[in-house]
């Protein structure tokens, strides 16, 4: 199996970085994470790598967003998470990621006003998210290979729809998620 995402010819630590990107990542819990096909299971852990190295050669700021009843991110990507220069946990009890935690604090800290939303499940929580950062006027960006929803290979019809008619959703490549 390939890399999920593509790599650019010029390397990683050459990548033209949007200004004010972070990214923020959504539910990457044993749960919801363990409602996805094995295959797509593998290529979403995969593709969450090739993110965090990037976030970590190039000092993207990160936030994870856990929800609070199901433990904590899984152990796959938790030791490059512990790597990355600029990393805030965020416990949530809803949906929505901005509901009652610090993310928008965070984010305004970090002058971030672009966000690159990845992980589970794509047609609740991390839509939920992502609507919230778009009503705080944030420019939201992901990719098929980042999102992902239950039992299916990908995410579920009508949610690509809404990502895609929100202009969020881009090609799976390091450049096209990264760049502006």
């Amino acid at each position: 199996m390939g890399l999920p995402l593509t790599v650019p010819h010029r390397g990683i630590e050459t990548m033209a970085i949007a200004d004010g990107l972070a990214v923020v990542i959504v539910d990457m819990q044993k749960t919801y994470v363990g409602y996805t096909t094995k295959q797509k299971r593998e290529r979403l852990v995969q593709a969450h790598r090739q993110i965090l190295e990037v976030c970590a050669k190039q000092n993207v700021p990160v936030a994870v967003l856990e929800m609070d009843c199901d433990g904590g991110t899984i152990p796959d990507l938790g030791e490059m998470l512990r790597q990355l220069p600029r990393l805030e946990f965020m416990t949530k009890s809803r949906a929505d990621g901005f509901w009652r935690t610090f993310l928008a604090h965070h984010l305004y800290h970090w002058k971030s006003r672009e966000l690159l939303i990845t992980g589970c499940l794509a047609s609740a929580c991390v839509r939920a998210t992502t609507e919230a950062a778009l009503f705080r006027d944030f420019k939201v960006r992901t990719a098929e290979t980042l999102i992902a929803d239950a039992d299916i290979h990908g995410i579920e019809p009508h949610s690509e729809r809404w990502y895609r008619t929100n202009g969020c959703l881009r090609e799976s490549s390091l450049d096209a998620l990264f760049s502006n």
